[in-house]
């Protein structure tokens, strides 16, 4: 894909965000039918959700002989929230999405390509930059929007095309599973607008990506706009007010809110040059937070970056004495070898190189321990005691050494 090549298995996630868990209202906000749900992975659910996802699941096995694996309880639940918990609603909606991802998304994004390949550089939509929770960024610009040369269906694809490579390689389930859309509407009068292509490949969206966009950011908007959502927005509900915001500057104040300056456009308000290109998507590293926020407070000591990286080694923050510290460093699955003493040690290379399964580690000040299949070796004060020997087990504690772009003045790998 434009000479861009990437793995089945590969993410493009900073480190960093494999620490973040949501909390609180970033994982659902209300109650019963007026629910709003961001997290539906890897998370509880309300009793209420619960009770509605059995009668929908009932409803399923009436109408329907057999429902394609995609469709798990995460995804169900998305379209039932989709359609306000109407069970007869939701089954329709079930029917038009497993329709049309069996014609679009038969091998997930690389499906689309084929359909908007000429416009993935047209800067029309792309993705740019990561907001302070780490959620991509899908900008839309209206002006790019050439009808004449291109079809709707083109731009549809190159839509569903961005969106479904930011849910394969940009998004974590139970961490990371929403996006920003900023649309450009440039300053055009409402009647040089695209409005009804525009409103055709909403709908695209909201029918087939359901419960993934946070807000959308509409900026340049013409004055015409603004006056008639001013107006409407009374009428409309709370939640859906806030995840529509309508802008006749192209920087206002609330995306600083929610997007550090070093992954913005300077004509969003940021520091980055205005893209020129714009396929493969533009990730900068981070800082990710924004300026007024604790760089670490939103992380935990559980990281899943292991699960999506088998192969990579695993790196430990160290931060400086004097910056806040991290929480405890979480226990990890991490292979190493290690020689039997019950067997003996002289033997074979291929015999006495086994891998562990799992290793817990923990790191106190100055005291490393890990523990293996309930053996364990650990440093105290630079003494090693052991009762099985490990190969390659350094005692001290690690020296920072800067190997990434993460967030922390320096990792160690270890």
């Amino acid at each position: 894909m434009e000479n861009y090549s990437f793995s089945s298995e590969e993410k493009l996630i900073p480190e960093e965000a494999y620490y973040y868990w949501p909390q609180g209202s970033y994982v659902y906000t209300g109650e019963g039918k007026s629910l709003v749900r961001f997290i539906f992975y890897k998370t509880q659910y309300t009793s209420y959700e619960n009770e509605m996802l059995a009668k929908f699941k009932q409803e399923i096995k009436s109408s329907f002989s057999e429902i394609p694996e995609f469709f798990r309880d995460e995804e169900l639940l998305r379209i039932l929230l989709g359609c306000k918990f109407d069970i007869k609603k939701s089954i329709r909606s079930l029917k038009n999405s497993i329709e049309w991802r069996a014609i679009n998304l038969t091998d997930s994004f690389r499906s689309l390509y084929p359909k908007c390949s000429r416009l993935l550089n047209s800067g029309a939509i792309y993705i740019h930059g990561r907001d302070h929770r780490y959620r991509p960024i899908i900008v839309i610009n209206a002006s790019k929007f050439d009808m004449k040369k291109y079809s709707i269906d083109e731009f549809t694809a190159l839509l569903c095309f961005n969106l479904e490579f930011a849910i394969q390689k940009l998004t974590i389930p139970g961490q990371i599973e929403n996006w920003i859309i900023i649309t450009d509407l440039c300053n055009q009068p409402l009647k040089n607008l695209p409005i009804s292509e525009l409103r055709r490949i909403i709908k695209v969206l909201q029918d087939n990506f359901r419960c993934r966009m946070i807000v959308n950011y509409v900026v340049n908007a013409p004055s015409s706009l603004t006056f008639v959502w001013n107006i409407v927005k009374g009428f409309i509900e709370s939640h859906t007010v806030k995840k529509i915001r309508i802008n006749k500057k192209s920087n206002p104040p609330e995306l600083k809110e929610h997007i550090a300056p070093n992954q913005l456009e300077e004509k969003y308000g940021g520091k980055l040059p205005n893209a020129t290109v714009f396929w493969p998507p533009t990730l900068p590293p981070g800082p990710f937070t924004i300026p007024e926020e604790p760089q670490s407070a939103h992380l935990s000591g559980r990281t899943t970056y292991h699960e999506y990286h088998p192969q990579k080694e695993i790196s430990f923050y160290d931060v400086p004495d004097d910056e806040p510290a991290l929480p405890p460093t979480p226990s990890i699955s991490l292979p190493i070898f290690w020689k039997d003493p019950e067997r003996g040690i002289n033997r074979s290379e291929s015999e006495k190189n086994i891998s562990a399964e799992s290793i817990n580690l923990s790191f106190q000040n100055e005291k490393i321990e890990i523990k293996l299949d309930n053996r364990s070796v650990h440093s105290d004060g630079g003494q090693t005691k052991e009762n099985t020997e490990i190969q390659s087990f350094s005692s001290p504690k690690p020296k920072s050494k800067k190997t990434c772009g993460c967030y922390a003045k320096a990792c160690q790998i270890f």
